[in-house]
């Protein structure tokens, strides 16, 4: 005797589809009423420092200095006005370099011709007859 496996009643599909839609909408509302979105606050201010480098130093420490600066420069404590401290000269002078000079470059057209553009004119009924 040959016994046959008891199958489950098959479902039909209707109720499959519901059962899918039902679990569906079940995890989208999870998911849409799980996330939120807040506002930030705003981050506290933070006290700013000017610094300024300058290649300029002297041996002597101001008293009482308004600009903290490199190599104890006076940054401004030597004034009676609160100053920014600033080289004397506006920036480092090219000096002449010994060795290989640079390889010129050979002077290149502004202008480059522009490249000239075959005109095709096609029609249904032409005058040869193409193959297709």
């Amino acid at each position: 005797m040959s016994t046959a496996a008891a199958l489950p009643a098959p479902r039909d599909d209707g109720r499959r589809l519901m059962m899918t839609l039902v679990i569906s909408l079940l995890l989208h509302g999870a998911l849409i009423l799980g996330v939120v979105f807040a506002v930030s606050e705003d981050a506290p201010l933070v006290p700013t420092l000017d610094v300024i480098f300058s290649q300029t130093s002297t041996p002597l420490t101001p008293k009482q200095a308004d600009f903290l600066a490199q190599a104890n420069q006076q940054g401004g404590g030597n004034h009676d006005t609160v100053q920014r401290p600033r080289d004397s000269q506006p920036g480092v002078v090219p000096q002449d370099r010994t060795g290989l000079a640079p390889q010129a470059q050979r002077a290149t057209s502004v202008n480059a011709p522009e490249p000239t553009q075959t005109r095709v004119v096609t029609s249904r009924r032409g005058e040869q007859a193409v193959p297709t």
